[in-house]
């Protein structure tokens, strides 16, 4: 089948260890003039992580590579999951793909690039820096509040 429109959302890319391979599915089930809109996390928010100092208590500091890993990140599981207090027991794998990456993916795909956007604000609270803004969405205050923690990009085939 062809679609109107693609959309993908918060979190979807990290799982995917090969983006050309899934834009050219995403491309092949578009209809011409199709839509594809992507809305997930921003590849520089996750090489921070937020360290304790004896000189300015928590702070942000980059902890891990921009640039993709075809071999994934590992993680044994038995850490919290972003999305609560709960315990993953199982091992995974997350794959870093940067900017580059995934606009190369598109484009080779052959779609076409019509907007891309960035955001200093998250969904959530992903550093202890982060408050919750009258609007709802987390915001680092200060010197942090340029680090862009979401990114919208819309294509068309």
């Amino acid at each position: 089948e062809t679609f109107d429109i693609v959309y993908t959302a918060l979190g979807v890319l990290c799982w995917l260890p090969n983006l050309e391979a899934w834009a050219c599915v995403v491309a092949k089930h578009l209809k011409p003039g199709g839509l594809l809109y992507i809305f997930d996390g921003h590849p520089v928010s996750h090489i921070f992580e937020s360290v304790q100092t004896p000189e300015s208590g928590q702070e942000l500091k980059p902890m891990h590579p921009y640039f993709s890993n075809s071999e994934g990140i590992y993680h044994d599981g038995g850490g919290a999951s972003y999305t609560g207090s709960e315990i993953v027991e199982s091992p995974s794998y997350e794959w870093q793909h940067s900017m580059s990456d995934i606009l190369n993916a598109i484009v080779n795909a052959g779609l076409k690039i019509e907007s891309f956007n960035e955001f200093a604000v998250s969904g959530y609270r992903a550093f202890p820096q982060m408050s919750r803004h009258k609007d709802g969405w987390w915001r680092l205050d200060g010197a942090h509040g340029t680090i862009p923690f979401l990114f919208s990009i819309k294509a068309t085939k």
